[in-house]
């Protein structure tokens, strides 16, 4: 398949073979054809695309050799379920495969899709957005983290929980939510403690002033919800 020496060569698919020619990489697909090596770099080929880099810039390329990216972003992430995380300028955006933006390169932290939600900063607030970029979760809280298959959110020094399009499930009043276990959570209010399920609801109202109190009965706690 090779028409003519290069000095490397790599396969990266049954489509198509990367070449590197005077330290430029480019490809070759299945019939032979020759896309003009260019690229400084190929990286992470992997699932029909791969990452390259021109001139301290990276894009993506699909695997007949297209550009999905073009080189111009700081950093690429390549495409996983369908989305590429990209960053530009410290802010950071999602491209589809079919090469659109989905959520604008504004935001102050890296994304991950989970569940088909994500997670977002911006100006120090954070919210969440679907797969579309679309905000389905104002970004207002001073702080987010999953907790399980909830998210738990802070207002001030108050933490609360929510569902993944924004539903409260417990009100943002809580000094301490611990991670859930067995589906109960610690939670610590006015300095005593309890235990809260996933719908919210506190089965044990904070009442326990000594860490082993709680701890002690947090095994009778479980065994009581399991039943």
């Amino acid at each position: 398949m090779l028409t003519k020496k290069y000095d490397d060569a790599k396969t990266l698919s049954l489509e198509i073979t990367a070449v590197k020619l005077n330290n430029k990489w480019g490809f070759i697909d299945v019939i032979g054809e020759e896309i003009t090596p260019k690229y400084d770099e190929i990286i992470d080929f992997a699932d029909r695309f791969a990452v390259v880099k021109l001139n301290g810039k990276f894009g993506i390329v699909d695997q007949i050799g297209k550009e999905v990216v073009p080189p111009i972003y700081d950093q690429v992430q390549n495409f996983k379920e369908g989305f590429a995380v990209v960053e530009s300028n410290n802010k950071f955006g999602v491209i589809s495969e079919e090469g659109k933006i989905v959520v604008p390169i504004k935001y102050d932290m890296d994304f991950y899709f989970k569940d088909n939600v994500s997670i977002v900063k911006q100006e120090n607030k954070y919210g969440i957005l679907d797969n579309d970029g679309k905000e389905i979760v104002p970004i207002k809280y001073d702080f987010m983290v999953l907790n399980d298959d909830l998210i738990q959110v802070k207002i001030g020094d108050k933490y609360g929980l929510i569902d993944k399009i924004g539903k409260e499930i417990t009100p943002i009043k809580y000094d301490v939510i611990e991670s859930f276990k067995d589906g109960i959570a610690v939670i610590k209010l006015d300095g005593k403690y309890g235990f809260i399920d996933k719908e919210g609801k506190e089965i044990v109202v904070p009442k326990y002033e000594k860490a082993d109190d709680f701890k002690d009965g947090l095994g009778a706690v479980r065994i009581q919800v399991g039943k």
